[in-house]
């Protein structure tokens, strides 16, 4: 049969550029161009050896021409064959395991191989047969080596992919056996494929056609497996996202599919919310017409959310921040929605509005200070306490209280308390607005930022004035006789004890003096106690005419006074003493039935200095006052025991 070359190598040139346009074409369609270069390096280098090959069958060349062309022939298998394995470990690293190690030397040896037998054939035995059966050999050896390529691949996602590589390595392998014994039995040896092979150059364009064939099976495989691969990876993100996640389609807000924090939140079963329309959904009962919340989103700007609220099967309430995305799942519009559980956040601004109430109407005055002092917040009880509103203390001091009964010592240790981190407390009396003043027990606490630095001063007042005025009124109980209004023998005591103290430091002399209302039985059974009680009051009342304002008397028990006289000397004493007995002796006093009567006293005087016992000198003042109730009474006796008349 006589073969037109020409138009073959015509048909050759336009199959392969179509083949490489449509692996270009597929490649972009798809986005998969992991093996694009592979592809379209091999069927070029293939389409060119084999044109090579049939020129050289019309017009003899050299040696090294024909080496060269069956060169670039046979390789382009061997990239078509990198390309196969990138395709099916597109989706692995490329690590240097014991397969891929073993793989690479056994296509490296067979290619040597392959050439030194091409040099022998070309160059030492000038048979061009031998060279073409070689050619076909070495696919046959593609073909097997393809064989390992398929069985090394683990992905079960490329099975299709695998099971056409099967039977186009098989197809090839058996095609260039069928090959190899024809050229076996062909009489030629200065040709490549004889002019007679017609079944080799129709061999060529289906092969090249098949691969353009497998090829697109191989990127269809890639793809979908790629596909397959996203939708798990999107799965396993839809499904372990903490926020509310459900898909609905956009007709009719029907849910389709729901993730496990869906399922968590809401306390309801995956099939008792798929195919419902969300408004049908219990949990957003509350929310009424979901259709609305669309709407809002699709006015607001991008990536905005609105606030929903929803009920769990529970009952408890939930607070989230509901947004959307729209997507295209086969030709249908769908809304994946996504709802940020925020119960947490806004129960602690509820909490932090209730806290601002709590501190804004605590019965406590609080004030919150800058570190130099300066007012930064007062509450509502501050201006109830101290008159000042709120506009007037901030940016003012606590000195706009200042009393001025503490020194200017005081504040500086309280402010040195506090600057070093401390927590200060004290009792201050402070002035109002309208200038009285009250006391108040202050409490200060720095403020600590997330540093540890103190940042502020929290202070905290108790209006304590009552307190105060009711202790002053319990101290003054505790020291005040009730009947007469005098010191008590406890007060009166206390005091002569710390001038007793006082004096020795200043070599002071004082006067003890003892005195006791005469017959005061006999008054008191005869009047009534009443009017003894009256007796008693006048007489204390009476004591302090005749004192000077340093002397200090009480009762000391019954009808018995004691008067303390500070910084004195022998005569003066006595004299006071004097006094008090003649004023009392000279004055009437009148019962409630107009009867009337006179009372006296006795007096016993101790003079005493710094070297005196205490306990002495009141031993021996009340063994005076004894000497003058028995030498006649209404007298006064110093000791030691002499006697004015």
């Amino acid at each position: 049969m006589t073969i037109e070359f020409a138009p073959l190598i015509w048909l050759l040139l336009i199959s392969g550029l179509l083949q490489n346009l449509t692996l270009m074409i597929q490649t972009y369609l798809m986005k998969n161009k992991s093996s694009l270069m592979f592809w379209l390096f091999s069927n070029t280098m293939s389409i060119a050896g084999f044109i090579l090959l049939l020129y050289l069958d019309l017009q003899k060349s050299s040696s090294t021409v024909v080496f060269i062309s069956v060169t670039l022939y046979v390789l382009s298998d061997v990239v078509r064959l990198y390309g196969i394995d990138k395709e099916l470990n597109t989706n692995k690293k490329y690590e240097f395991d014991s397969k891929n190690q073993s793989r690479k030397p056994m296509h490296y040896v067979l290619a040597l191989l392959y050439t030194s037998a091409f040099i022998l054939s070309i160059y030492y035995f000038n048979d061009y047969k031998l060279t073409s059966m070689f050619i076909f050999t070495f696919g046959a050896c593609s073909s097997l080596f393809g064989y390992s390529l398929i069985s090394n691949s683990r992905d079960s996602a490329l099975q299709l992919s695998k099971i056409v590589l099967l039977f186009v390595f098989t197809a090839l392998l058996i095609s260039n056996f069928y090959i190899i014994v024809q050229l076996s039995r062909a009489q030629f040896t200065n040709s490549i494929f004889g002019f007679s092979m017609v079944f080799i150059y129709a061999y060529e364009i289906v092969r090249g056609l098949v691969w353009s064939f497998t090829t697109l099976i191989l990127n269809v495989n890639q793809v979908e497996n790629e596909k397959n691969d996203n939708l798990v990876k999107y799965e396993t993100l839809f499904n372990i996202n903490p926020d509310v996640q459900f898909v609905v389609r956009e007709r009719n807000l029907e849910i389709i599919e729901v993730n496990d924090s869906f399922i968590e939140t809401t306390g309801l079963k995956r099939k008792e919310v798929i195919g419902k329309t969300v408004d049908q959904i219990p949990f957003f009962k509350n929310e009424g017409n979901f259709q609305s919340r669309y709407l809002k989103l699709k006015n607001e700007a991008k990536d905005q959310s609105v606030q929903i609220r929803g009920t769990t099967r529970s009952g408890k309430d939930y607070v989230g921040l509901f947004s959307f995305n729209r997507f295209k799942i086969d030709y249908e519009s769908v809304l994946i929605n996504s709802i940020k559980d925020v119960s947490d956040i806004t129960l602690f601004q509820k909490l932090n509005l209730i806290l601002s109430d709590v501190v804004r109407q605590n019965p406590v005055s609080i004030v919150i200070t800058q570190l130099d002092g300066t007012i930064w917040f007062v509450n509502e009880q501050f201006t109830k306490m101290t008159g000042y509103e709120f506009n007037e203390a901030i940016g003012n001091t606590p000195r706009i209280l200042k009393s001025g009964h503490k020194d200017q010592l005081f504040y500086k240790n309280l402010w040195d308390v506090i600057i070093r981190g401390h927590e200060w407390q004290g009792e201050i009396i402070n002035r109002r607005k309208d200038g009285s003043f009250y006391w108040e027990k202050n409490r200060i606490v720095p403020i600590r930022g997330e540093d540890g630095e103190v940042i502020a001063f929290l202070s905290m007042k108790d209006d304590i004035t009552n307190m105060k005025l009711t202790e002053e009124s319990l101290a003054k109980k505790a020291r005040i006789d009730g009947l007469t209004g005098i010191y008590n023998y406890s007060y009166f005591m206390e005091i002569f004890e710390s001038y007793m103290t006082t004096q020795r430091h200043e070599s002071q002399k004082g006067a003890m003096m003892m005195i006791d209302i005469d017959d005061f039985k006999q008054i008191n059974d005869t009047y009534g106690h009443t009017f003894a009680d009256r007796v008693l009051s006048r007489f204390a009342r009476s004591l302090g005419e005749h004192l000077r304002k340093d002397d200090v008397f009480g009762r000391l028990g019954g009808e018995e006074f004691g008067i303390l006289i500070r910084d004195t000397t022998e005569p003066i004493a006595q004299s006071i003493a004097q006094r008090i007995c003649d004023d009392v002796a000279g004055t009437m006093h009148v019962t409630d039935d107009g009867q009337q009567a006179r009372i006296t006293v006795s007096i016993g005087v101790k003079i005493f200095d710094d070297k005196t016992d205490m306990t002495e000198v009141l031993k021996q003042a009340d063994s005076a006052l004894y000497v003058s109730k028995n030498s006649g009474k209404n007298q006064v006796t110093v000791f030691p025991y002499d006697i004015v008349e």
